[in-house]
């Protein structure tokens, strides 16, 4: 009887330990999840839009944002043309152009059609923004609302 309850006592302790690993694991993943700061958000036509992984394609003289929710097949992307770098941006001024892809259409802003903006900031070694963009139809659909938009990607230009 003896060695039954010693038994019992020390298979409470591995399990005890084991568990003990096992929220510290649980933890350290959460660490590593909590520094990705790069983000791009925003609400589609009411409907929520967001990726922890956008990629800032940027050269010298312009601003590429590509980003893409996965679990629901959408597309966004960000162009500007001759990019002055942080500055407010207007669709319709200049050589801008957003492009919003889902599995029930494609929509465009860009210097003839679709209104909107982009304010790009600098914060440290990221740049952030918000936007808020009309896009219309390439095919029969109407226009879609990007509104509450926000970024934070790594700056490729310091």
């Amino acid at each position: 009887m003896k060695k039954r309850i010693l038994l019992v006592v020390i298979i409470g302790i591995m399990l005890s330990c084991s568990e003990t690993n096992k929220n510290k694991q649980t933890e350290d993943v959460k660490i590593v999840q909590t520094q990705n700061d790069t983000y791009l958000k925003a609400t589609v036509d009411g409907v929520a839009f967001y990726t922890e992984t956008p990629s800032n394609l940027s050269s010298l003289n312009n601003f590429t944002l590509l980003a893409a929710d996965k679990g629901k097949n959408q597309k966004l992307k960000i162009f500007l043309d001759e990019s002055k770098g942080p500055a407010l941006y207007t669709i319709g001024e200049g050589k801008i152009s957003v492009v919003y892809t889902s599995d029930k259409g494609t929509w465009i802003a860009s210097r003839v059609r679709g209104k909107g903006s982009i304010d790009i900031s600098k914060e440290g070694n990221y740049l952030k923004g918000k936007f808020s963009i009309t896009c219309t139809s390439t095919g029969n659909a109407t226009d879609i609302e990007i509104t509450k938009g926000e970024f934070k990607v790594l700056n490729k230009n310091k």
